[in-house]
């Protein structure tokens, strides 16, 4: 079952709050009882491209040296190298980090970096099954959404079951407003626990 996000976020002073604490040492860290050395704003990194956009931190992750040495805690979490933040990888069946060729980043640098896809090599891609052009991104800053779809590979999905028909469905709705050479920008606007949300933008 999808839980929905409650969008309640720690705000600045919040966090500063966890960190004077630690530097108070009255903190102690998330996995033993030895004083924290580090607290960690953690975001979530489809906070920045939700309309409106959402801000402060999803959690904070507070750690003694041995622990931060370690890596504890960061099993669900990554470092986006762009904005130099961390993020949680997954909320609920939602995962919200985009997954690229270097490893994670968060929706809004993903989205910077976004170069898009000819039209008919999109096409061509779903038809054989290949899906790696669809990145996990909220939305397309500054472009216009011209498709939308729910697909699943379950059988009995009331939505798109086989990524030819996706195509088909694009190839239709894109009928003299997008050239096989023009570039798109294909997302995965939102993940369910056996369904995703595709979406096209142009």
């Amino acid at each position: 079952m999808y839980s929905p996000d409650t969008l309640k976020r720690l705000n600045d002073e919040a966090v500063a709050e966890y960190q004077a604490r630690v530097e108070s040492e009255e903190e102690t860290c998330d996995y033993c009882n030895e004083k924290a050395v580090e607290v960690l704003p953690i975001y979530n990194p489809a906070d920045a491209l939700r309309e409106p956009p959402v801000e402060g931190a999803y959690s904070t992750l507070c750690r003694c040296e041995e622990h931060r040495d370690e890596g504890w805690g960061e099993d669900d979490i990554f470092f986006c190298p762009d904005c130099g933040e961390w993020y949680i990888v997954n909320h609920s069946w939602d995962i919200v980090a985009v997954m690229t060729e270097d490893g994670y980043r968060c929706q809004k640098c993903a989205a910077e970096s976004l170069e898009g896809v000819q039209f008919i090599d999109l096409l061509d891609n779903l038809r054989l099954g290949r899906t790696s052009d669809f990145l996990r991104i909220n939305g397309v800053p500054g472009k216009e959404m011209f498709w939308e779809g729910e697909f699943s590979q379950y059988s009995d999905f009331p939505g798109f079951t086989n990524l030819s028909d996706v195509a088909d469905a694009i190839e239709a709705k894109a009928e003299g407003i997008i050239g096989n050479y023009d570039k798109v920008y294909p997302i995965i606007d939102h993940g369910y626990q056996f369904s995703v949300s595709l979406a096209v933008y142009k």
